[in-house]
């Protein structure tokens, strides 16, 4: 019996208000998942250095007392929180959806939309990622997600409403618009100025 497979490339059409259908290529298992290895390097090196810098100041830490190890598994606690979420959000926000892994693997999280991802987005998506890596770093409950949906989300994606492409937008395809929607030189001027930030940013991707 024949059965149907997930195409290994899937793409997302994107059609803006203006009629221009722009399509994103949908990231691949394998390359979300050398992305992933490479941010976790990073965040590894980065609290590696803090225990470091948290053993270079155990002279001047409280003494060995039920207080003062409460103080220090605090403060361990948070700065882990600070390091495997603040990393992702606050390169997403400033790379416009890239931490250096995702830009190193030419991978990008963008809104549902086709817009950029914003630090609130970001902010969530990552914050669901603490349920999609369980069980314990392993991740299975994020790739059952992204198994199971159309466009590659994990439960981070689908709360955020946001997607992980590939860089390079691909051309858009032919006859996207239909003739009697076409618009012609006159209309170009207002066409351009009805353009939102968001839209321009989307554009300006695409024709890199």
């Amino acid at each position: 019996m024949a059965t149907t497979a997930r195409p290994l490339e899937q793409t997302v059409d994107v059609e803006t208000p203006e009629l221009v259908l722009l399509s994103y290529s949908v990231a691949g298992v394998g390359s979300r998942v050398l992305a992933a290895l490479t941010d976790y390097a990073i965040c590894a090196v980065a609290l590696i250095a803090l225990v470091v810098a948290l053993i270079a100041l155990e002279p001047r830490l409280p003494s060995a007392t039920p207080a003062g190890i409460s103080w220090a598994a605090a403060v361990l606690i948070l700065a882990q929180f600070a390091v495997l979420w603040g990393y992702y959000v606050l390169f997403e926000g400033l790379m416009d959806g890239q931490t250096p892994g995702k830009r190193i693997h030419r991978l990008r999280v963008v809104r549902e939309g086709g817009f950029s991802v914003t630090f609130g987005a970001s902010a969530v998506r990552n914050l669901v990622r603490f349920v999609d890596m369980q069980p314990v770093f392993f991740y299975l409950v994020g790739l059952g997600s992204i198994l199971a949906t159309r466009r590659g989300q994990r439960l981070g994606d689908l709360v955020a409403g946001t997607i992980v492409v590939r860089e390079a937008l691909r051309p858009p395809r032919a006859a996207a618009i239909a003739p009697s929607t076409a618009l012609d030189a006159s209309e170009t001027p207002t066409l351009q100025t009805a353009l939102s930030e968001d839209e321009f940013r989307v554009l300006d991707r695409f024709m890199e």
